[in-house]
């Protein structure tokens, strides 16, 4: 099953890897995350919401909903 996460985005799990898709009109783009990559990549999502928190900077997503 696939997810819309927004802005062109969507996210797809298979049990092992998340894959993201980014539709275009000359062929859709993959990105794929093994657990490993993924991990690195949610590591550092944490560390800047941390550090946006700690100094004091909006959240990313005020004002875009």
């Amino acid at each position: 099953m696939e997810t819309y996460l927004g802005d062109g985005l969507y996210v797809s799990f298979d049990g092992f890897a998340f894959t993201l898709r980014a539709p275009r009109l000359e062929g859709d783009h993959y990105v794929v995350l093994e657990p490993a990559v993924f991990r690195e990549f949610a590591s550092f999502v944490k560390q800047t919401e941390e550090e946006s928190l700690e100094s004091g900077r909006p959240d990313s997503k005020a004002g875009r909903e």
